[in-house]
């Protein structure tokens, strides 16, 4: 254990003598190098291969001759010197932004990749009298028989319109929106990690359970799912259909700021902990939406962060928290919300090596991903950067917002464009899938009709400012008739006092 002494600025140690169990001690001896056992995912059988080197500054390609000395276990007091507060400080470095990685960041447009070349425009609006309640429980590669008719996943989503699509995507602010076409209800995805926001559930309170570090430091994952399970029931009783939470990112100081939200410093008690806990919250239907995936872990100024890392502490330590909660085989969460930050120069949500190759190539993942706050507040939270064009053909899935930043005149501008649009149906594949295997599905069957209502506080206030609008004009019409001399306004009496 170690201390700080105030008068030498100094670290100095405080021995504590223990006696330890060798029995508790395994051994092992690696004779030779193994480039087989873990070259594929134990998940899918992918070939797993290097997917961020474009976070590595030393890797990058315009990194400006700068360089990162990496902490190695190996060698610990040669590269990083915690003999002091002044070699600590000395260990770190600052960074200037090259020509490189600001023509990275600037450039959050969409350029089409090549595969876009050979896309056909998707089918939509057929009539095929399909409904999402059917699908319950059908892989995405299975079918259902109607009649003496196979139909696939592929013929419910012909039914879908590009509006119901596009509005889907980019208005699934602690919802997902109804899509008529295919009879899927409306959900309400409300706030964790610790239960359910009381602000949401009702006008009353969730249960407010203790947060994720001192739930984890019971290393108790029968609890854990308990847990989970008693949170999966407050949703069901509040009528929510997802939480934002469970959280898995990683401690790397005290001072980081959702320490709160996550479990542990130690990716593997954070993965086994955290996948017992959405076992036992998606037992009840609820859809669990990870977050936030990935290396995210401050608060202040987190839009755009450009965080650097390489390969292996990634892998090892950043994304080994979200592998044992997503993976199909794991915690199999059904959603993952993404961090604002960039890998490198390019946003989380953008990366396709993050949210396509690994998260679903290596670790099965068939759920689908948020984007965090879509907003756009001067000195609060600004998502420019996310641009969603792009974003839906590089893993993004939805937008935590209401058609903020004017998402739809962004894929109105493609709303031609074969590949966008078969990207959108990706999306929309993802998310029904999801539904169709949640709670939110209680109740419904192929007689079911789904209608989008509009809340009666949203009626009032349409309502108010029609009325104003109205008067307003009214006012301007015989504001204009008086000047005309068509109506007169009658004179106020002279008063000679």
């Amino acid at each position: 254990m170690r201390k700080q002494n105030a008068d030498e600025n100094k670290i100095v140690e405080r021995k504590t003598t223990f006696t330890s169990d060798e029995d508790l001690v395994y051994k092992f001896r690696v004779d030779e190098t193994d480039n087989t056992t873990f070259s594929k995912s134990s998940s899918t059988g992918k070939e797993i291969t290097n997917q961020f080197e474009q976070a590595d500054l030393n890797k990058y390609r315009d990194n400006g001759n700068q360089k990162i000395d990496y902490v190695s276990r190996k060698n610990w007091t040669a590269s990083f010197d915690d003999s002091t507060l002044e070699s600590m400080q000395e260990s770190s470095i600052t960074l200037k932004m090259t020509n490189g990685m600001y023509s990275d960041v600037k450039n959050c447009q969409y350029t089409a990749p090549e595969e876009a070349k050979n896309a056909k425009m998707p089918k939509m609006k057929q009539k095929n009298g399909l409904k999402l309640c059917e699908f319950v429980g059908v892989p995405l590669d299975g079918s259902i028989k109607k009649g003496n008719k196979e139909y696939t996943w592929d013929d419910l989503l012909d039914q879908v319109s590009y509006v119901e699509m596009r509005d889907l995507i980019i208005m699934a602010q602690h919802c997902t929106k109804v899509v008529p076409s295919v009879a899927k209800p409306g959900t309400s995805d409300q706030n964790g990690p610790c239960g359910f926001s009381s602000t949401f559930v009702g006008g009353g309170s969730g249960t407010s359970f203790p947060v994720s570090c001192l739930r984890a430091s019971s290393w108790n994952k029968e609890l854990a799912k308990k847990v989970g399970e008693h949170i999966g029931e407050d949703g069901l009783h509040s009528n929510c259909n997802g939480l934002y939470g469970p959280a898995a990112n990683t401690h790397r100081n005290a001072y980081c700021g959702r320490n709160f939200e996550y479990y542990s410093e130690d990716p593997l008690l954070a993965e086994e902990f955290g996948a017992e806990e959405v076992k036992g919250i998606q037992s009840k239907g609820i859809i669990v939406y990870e977050k936030h995936f990935a290396l995210n872990d401050m608060e202040s100024h987190r839009e755009g962060v450009g965080i650097w890392a390489n390969e292996q502490s990634i892998r090892e330590i950043y994304l080994e928290a979200f592998h044992g909660i997503m993976k199909k085989d794991g915690g199999n969460a059904h959603a993952a919300m993404s961090g604002f930050g960039r890998l490198g120069t390019i946003w989380t949500g953008n990366s396709i090596n993050l949210m396509e190759n690994v998260a679903r190539g290596e670790w099965g993942f068939d759920g689908f991903v948020i984007t965090d706050a879509d907003s756009c507040n001067k000195n609060v939270i600004n998502t420019g950067y996310m641009y969603a064009p792009r974003a839906i053909t590089t893993g993004t899935d939805c937008y935590d917002g209401n058609n903020n930043l004017s998402r739809d005149q962004q894929f109105d501008a493609y709303s031609k464009d074969p590949y966008i649009v078969s990207c959108m149906r990706r999306a929309t594949m993802r998310i029904l899938y999801s539904v169709a295997n949640s709670a939110a599905m209680n109740g419904t069957s192929p007689s079911s009709e789904v209608v989008e209502i509009m809340p009666w506080w949203q009626v009032l206030a349409l309502s108010i400012m029609f009325g104003f609008i109205g008067l307003t004009l009214i006012s301007g019409v015989m504001l204009v008739l008086n000047k005309m001399d068509i109506v007169k306004f009658p004179k106020g009496k002279e008063v000679n006092e």
